[in-house]
């Protein structure tokens, strides 16, 4: 799970990094904070499909797994387990 955690938020800082405060941790919202626009959720997901090896389809852009840091280790997670 970290090693997830820290794959998640190695690319974030890359790409967001004003969003990438001491303020953001597993329960910030990335959506409703505006860590996360549309585009940055394709490009996140398209990241998370390469580096983890996973299928993304379009059921898994819900919000839900993208609500925040915590919600995207849980699916990668979940992704990996199958």
């Amino acid at each position: 799970m970290d090693d997830i955690r820290q794959k998640i938020i190695g690319y974030m800082a890359g790409r967001v990094p004003e969003a990438l405060t001491s303020t953001l941790s597993d329960h910030t919202p990335l959506l409703t904070s505006g860590v996360l626009d549309s585009i940055g959720v394709l490009e996140l997901m398209m990241h998370l499909e390469t580096s983890f090896n996973i299928p993304i389809d379009d059921m898994d852009f819900d919000a839900e797994n993208l609500e925040t840091i915590g919600s995207l280790v849980q699916f990668v997670e979940r992704k990996l387990a199958h």
